[in-house]
């Protein structure tokens, strides 16, 4: 798995992912963070690491659907992990994905703190 810690300067390639990413739904993007987290992993602990989220059963008919989708847009590899079970990992594109996604939030967050820290000097003048 990939640092996703490092500060970058977006670039055109980051806007880029950081559209497509946004264009994904919020469960799209919780799979995407689930597989983040658990690494390579068979659809049933991917489906339980979301209930864990959501407080709530996940059934088969929202799960494979959106994971499948996830295949087709090139953000998840689906093997076969033997003849009854698949394997999904993320790929490259997802990882930037993921990694252009934190450092704008981080970016954001950092700009709310400098903010912050202006007012409060500005206060005390």
């Amino acid at each position: 798995m990939k640092d996703f810690t490092s500060a970058n300067t977006p670039t055109m390639t980051d806007d880029h992912h950081l559209i497509e990413f946004n264009q994904l739904s919020s469960f799209e993007r919780n799979i995407l963070f689930v597989l983040a987290k658990l690494g390579p992993s068979k659809g049933v602990v991917v489906k339980n690491e979301l209930q864990n989220l959501y407080d709530q059963e996940i059934n088969h008919g929202r799960l494979y659907p959106n994971l499948d989708d996830l295949v087709d847009v090139g953000y998840v590899d689906k093997s076969e992990r033997d003849q009854r079970t698949n394997e999904y990992a993320l790929t490259n594109k997802a990882q930037k994905a993921l990694q252009t996604q934190l450092n704008w939030e981080k970016k954001c967050l950092e700009e709310v703190d400098e903010a912050e820290e202006e007012d409060s000097e500005a206060l005390k003048a």
